[in-house]
């Protein structure tokens, strides 16, 4: 399985996608003031969410299927929300899901080997009937290679690998139904319900034939609400936590508790949010996967399409709690320097700052430092400035006022990054630099015929790499190399219950010519995904030493669930794993050979990871 081209460059796409977005035409209203949840909101909410994700991604029924779930999800959270006890909140979800399925039933938990629906089992099927339930190959959300679908039914997906259901369907250790089966679950204490799982159907469709209550075609056309007011931020939580509750492939291997996030963020929800504010909610949620590949996108907080940006006229980096200044425009006038200390920016201290924005980062202490030391600087337009604080060696401070820098919108980066090497370069006889992050294996094969009689070969993978299959290694083995294990989840039940993974891998056999060369790979917090697949690899194989400080912590492809409002998120969609069953999801692969930036070398103007590589090769 190679990376899908959708998984985001870390060091600058990400940033931009993350501040830099199209502009929104859609109304996004405040609510009118109203009270915080109570506890009794906040119980009927998650009851909601609970059953909401059971109906939807695991009820095969036709009447399921015809539902426009993202209007329900608003319809269902403004419904349920004021019932006073579980009485009134199982008749409200009762009558509720009759919309979605006749055959749902929520009933008090001390009353559940009660008979049930009568409907149930009024059907005999025969034996021209064919059994449907949906299976998930991850989450089929509109983003390759992940699909869901229901047996018996013909492939509309055209994203869908054509031999994924023959594939799938045909493996034994999975439990395929042979009859209707109906799933059991408690929605909140005290409260259960009873979804169905797998139904009969015949040419006219799923069995039994039954007319809703209201006609699912009147909710499928029905306007959809223009105004994000509370309970509709309710209904976009409800929709990412099940998301992610039914399909996210690392929380088998984690203690995160799920359920109570779903509570905190609900309750999160305050009157008077607005959509930047409601963003940064969603983003605190998202940050608890420790997941550097979750994202929150909200397509209102651009300002609309300009074609000058501005940006603060330096690059930093932190070195442990210090944000330090690691480049400067040559353009800027304002007196700061490379190896300057900056304690305050607009009089909030920088620690206060990175607390705030690490806050709504996913990902591990490494991955988040890496996007932080770009999101605690302001934003600047042709006309503002900054001040900016120094810290001097003697404890004082220095304020200075800094200008923004221009940057046209067709700049790679969201922020002005300090000088390193490109491309090819050779650094001392004998020895040579390629950036990964801007040299493709045709770039490099270009450059062969000079790295015949190379004694090293230093390979930059600070950042996410151009070539997502490292085939430039197949120049320095002797035998096939293997990919880590992709893994990606095959749901057939709720919470994940006996779900499987379909196991995949690549390999890379070696290529002409062979090179003699001794290698070495820098790495740090911004090497993500793929190029973590690189770090992984050249490590396990031992093909070179690595350098620097540890990897992201996040590989595999990337999942998008579109949401209302003009709100996307993103996850890890699939389980990667070691040889030996680890995982560096949430942890980043640690170098071989560590090395700490310092101010002095910053001051100097060294990149002392690549002094250090250079090292090992004298």
């Amino acid at each position: 399985m190679l990376h899908f081209p959708l998984i985001l460059r870390f060091s600058s796409t990400i940033i931009l996608y993350l501040l830099r977005t199209p502009f929104f035409t859609g109304a996004i209203l405040q609510d009118k003031p109203t009270q915080s949840f109570s506890e009794q909101e906040v119980r009927n909410f998650a009851a909601f969410a609970r059953l909401y994700g059971y109906a939807r991604f695991f009820d095969p029924s036709d009447h399921a299927c015809r539902t426009d779930w993202t209007n329900f999800a608003i319809l269902g959270a403004d419904s349920v929300r004021s019932a006073t006890d579980d009485n009134e909140l199982i008749g409200r979800l009762s009558r509720l899901f009759r919309i979605v399925d006749p055959s749902i039933q929520v009933f008090l938990t001390d009353r559940r080997h009660s008979n049930p629906d009568p409907l149930v089992n009024t059907h005999v099927h025969r034996q021209d009937h064919k059994i449907v339930q949906w299976v998930h190959y991850g989450l089929g959300l509109g983003t390759a290679p992940y699909a869901s679908w229901r047996t018996n039914e013909p492939n509309t997906d055209s994203l869908q690998d054509p031999g994924l259901r023959q594939t799938i369907q045909e493996r034994r250790d999975i439990q395929w139904k042979s009859h209707a089966e109906f799933f059991v679950s408690e929605l909140s204490k005290g409260i259960s319900c009873r979804v169905p799982l797998a139904v009969f159907r015949d040419s006219a469709g799923t069995l039994p034939h039954l007319k809703p209550e209201l006609d699912v075609s009147q909710l499928i056309c029905a306007p959809r609400a223009d105004t994000l007011d509370q309970v509709a931020r309710v209904a976009l939580v409800v929709v990412a936590w099940n998301a992610l509750q039914h399909s996210y492939p690392y929380f088998g291997i984690t203690s995160l508790d799920w359920s109570e996030v779903l509570r905190e963020s609900i309750q999160a929800c305050a009157p008077g949010m607005d959509g930047k504010a409601f963003q940064s909610l969603l983003q605190r949620m998202m940050a608890r996967l420790n997941d550097a590949h979750a994202i929150v996108r909200w397509a209102g907080g651009a300002t609309g399409a300009k074609d000058e940006w501005y940006r603060v006229p330096f690059d930093c980096d932190w070195l442990k709690n210090d944000l330090v200044v690691t480049f400067v425009d040559p353009s800027d006038r304002s007196g700061i320097h490379r190896g300057d200390i900056i304690h305050r920016i607009n009089g909030q201290a920088v620690q206060s700052l990175r607390t705030a924005s690490e806050a709504t980062i996913p990902g591990t202490p490494q991955s988040r430092a890496t996007l932080s030391r770009y999101l605690v600087l302001p934003r600047l337009d042709k006309y503002t400035s900054a001040t900016v604080e120094l810290l001097e060696p003697d404890g004082t401070t220095r304020p200075t006022k800094v200008n923004g820098v221009i940057q046209h919108r067709n700049d790679p980066s969201g922020w002005i990054e300090e000088p390193h090497l490109l491309g090819f370069k050779e650094l001392r006889r004998g020895i040579w630099y390629v950036d990964l992050r801007r040299s493709s294996y045709t770039d490099f094969r270009k450059e062969i015929p000079a790295l015949l009689d190379a004694k090293g070969i230093i390979f930059d993978l600070r950042g996410y790499p151009v070539e997502q299959t490292p085939k430039v290694l197949s120049h320095f083995i002797d035998s096939p190399i293997f990919s880590p294990r992709w893994l990606v989840p095959i749901i057939t039940r709720p919470d994940r219950e006996e779900m499987k993974f379909s196991e995949e891998r690549w390999s890379i056999a070696p290529a002409t010519p062979h090179l003699k060369a001794r290698t070495a790979f820098l790495i740090n917090g911004a090497c993500i995904s793929a190029g973590e697949t690189w770090a992984e690899m050249v490590s396990r194989y031992k093909i070179g030493p690595t350098l620097g400080s540890a990897t992201a912590g996040a590989n595999g492809n990337m999942n998008f669930l579109q949401l209302p409002f003009g709100y996307t998120i993103a996850w890890s969609g699939t389980r990667v794993l070691e040889d030996d069953g680890t995982t560096y999801q949430g942890r980043g692969i640690p170098p071989a050979f560590p090395v700490d930036r310092t101010v002095e070398g910053i001051r100097s103007g060294r990149d002392e990871v690549l002094d250090r590589a250079l090292k090992l090769f004298e």
